[in-house]
């Protein structure tokens, strides 16, 4: 993983991570199916907030009077 590389804190609960570890020994992913259906769409959420705020950032300057 490069320095650079955007990183992103995930909160998994003790039967959650029981679970993972658990398919990694038996090989079947199965079990945590939804679970990785459920950071797939976190993923998809957080690409297209920061799409939004590169978007924001990279548009013109506002000076606003009040």
């Amino acid at each position: 993983m490069s320095e650079f590389e955007t990183r992103f804190l995930v909160s998994l609960s003790e039967r959650e991570i029981e679970t993972i570890l658990s398919c990694l020994h038996t090989g079947s992913m199965e079990p945590v199916s939804e679970l990785i259906e459920r950071l797939e769409r976190r993923l998809s959420a957080r690409k297209k907030e920061l799409e939004n705020l590169k978007e924001l950032t990279e548009g013109p300057d506002y000076q606003v009077g009040i």
